[in-house]
């Protein structure tokens, strides 16, 4: 027995140095192979999941919106009341807002009182807006209840109550198809950019957080000169896919003034973020302030006369707005999307029902109502080249038929004399 183990012995001892410990021997057997293979096996699926996982919750918070709630403040330079102290700020106004944003499409509510405020909302191609003012309501009636639709990101028939909100919190898909450009051409947001040709005369340098949602830290106004070339020229100039148009000559009576190149050297309005909030990996601004100062003109020091402080009090998660809200209110609409320059046609009014939906630029009645206007300015430019025609053989041909006559008339007179 002794020399068959030792055969044995020799038999395992083949190729190695010498004995091998038990542990040795288990760590050689098949079933210790099949075990470790197990375990890879085991780790790459957990690494797998880690990284779905992962991915997934990558996903979901960009797919997240968010919701903001807070106020404006608006405090104004004052004069002196004796005229000779220093002059003192007062708060003006004060506005409640509330915003739904995170994707392409926003909402944006700007209360001014118990029943009196703005609704905003963007769905990446156009801006839709109505305000509700319930006291001066008619039963059954629209006219309490003035929409406007604008092409566009941008909401340029607004001014600070819902610039402000916009700009902070719903100008990122703006802004992404900006950023080509050197300058970001926006209106300013003290103004309403939609019947102030002077609102739209800026360029903009915009900062926004190396984070998402990529919202704005920073945006200084700087007037542009070339911008004032154009107003001055009669042309007009498109914001956001929304062209302003330059008719409003009064409101031009300055622009040349401004448009001396020292007095555009440092930006007209400044806003500055100083505040953030986090929301999961979001970043999303709760304290921020506009500075208005007076135009420069020529080598005259900046005057600070205007602040507006926005103010976020409750910013929560909130999912994703999968399409554009529908009024809860009949409306009375100021359209501007399908326009006609050569006949003067800017805009299509027409009445809306109680929550319908927003009218497309493929719907049959808004295409039957832009055709319509088309055809009758069609018919008036018609008509007045008639008018003016039958004028000109009143003023011309008729004074002329009538004197030959009378001229026919006395050689007849002469001739039968004879």
């Amino acid at each position: 027995m002794k020399r068959i183990a030792i055969e044995r012995e020799n038999v395992i001892w083949i190729g190695r140095s010498g004995p091998q410990s038990s542990s040795q021997l288990f760590l050689t057997s098949p079933f210790y192979s099949a075990v470790r293979e197990l375990c890879r096996g085991l780790l790459f699926v957990v690494a797998i999941l880690w990284l779905t996982d992962a991915e997934a919750e990558s996903n979901t918070e960009s797919a997240q919106g968010y919701k903001v709630s807070g106020f404006i403040e608006v405090h104004e330079l004052q004069p002196p009341k004796d005229g000779i102290s220093g002059r003192d700020w007062k708060q003006s106004h004060r506005t409640e807002f509330e915003v739904q944003a995170g994707g392409s499409f926003w909402r944006i509510v700007a209360r001014y009182g118990p029943e009196h405020y703005s609704v905003y909302a963007g769905d990446g191609t156009n801006v839709y807006s109505y305000l509700v003012q319930e006291q001066t309501i008619r039963e059954g009636g629209f006219s309490a209840n003035p929409a406007t639709v604008v092409p566009g990101k941008v909401p340029v028939d607004s001014t600070w109550y819902i610039m402000l909100p916009w700009l902070a919190y719903c100008s990122t898909d703006f802004l992404d198809s900006q950023k080509a450009l050197e300058s970001v051409h926006l209106p300013a947001p003290w103004a309403i950019g939609l019947g102030d040709p002077l609102a739209v005369a800026f360029e903009c340098k915009v900062e926004t957080n190396d984070s998402a949602p990529y919202l704005v830290r920073d945006v200084q106004f700087f007037r542009s000169t070339e911008l004032l070339e154009q107003l001055l020229a009669g042309e007009d100039i498109t914001v956001g896919g929304q062209d302003i148009s330059s008719r409003e000559r009064y409101r031009l009576e300055g622009a040349k003034l401004l448009k001396d190149p020292s007095g555009l050297s440092e930006p007209e309005g400044e806003l500055i973020v100083s505040a953030w909030d986090k929301l999961g990996s979001f970043l999303i601004p709760s304290d921020m302030m506009l500075k208005r100062y007076l135009p420069q003109i020529a080598d005259t020091n900046r005057t600070l006369i205007t602040q507006f402080r926005v103010v976020a009090t409750n910013i929560i998660a909130e999912p994703l707005l999968g399409n554009l809200p529908k009024p809860d209110r009949a409306l009375f609409v100021a359209d501007f999307r399908l326009q006609n320059r050569e006949f003067g046609i800017r805009q299509l009014m027409y009445p809306t029902g109680h929550e319908s939906a927003w009218l497309s630029t493929n719907d049959p009645v808004l295409l039957a109502m832009f055709n319509t206007a088309v055809e009758a300015a069609v018919n008036k430019k018609h008509f007045s080249r008639t008018s003016v025609l039958i004028a000109v053989l009143t003023v011309i041909v008729l004074p002329a038929v009538f004197w030959i006559r009378q001229n026919r008339c006395q050689q007849s007179r002469i001739v039968t004399s004879k």
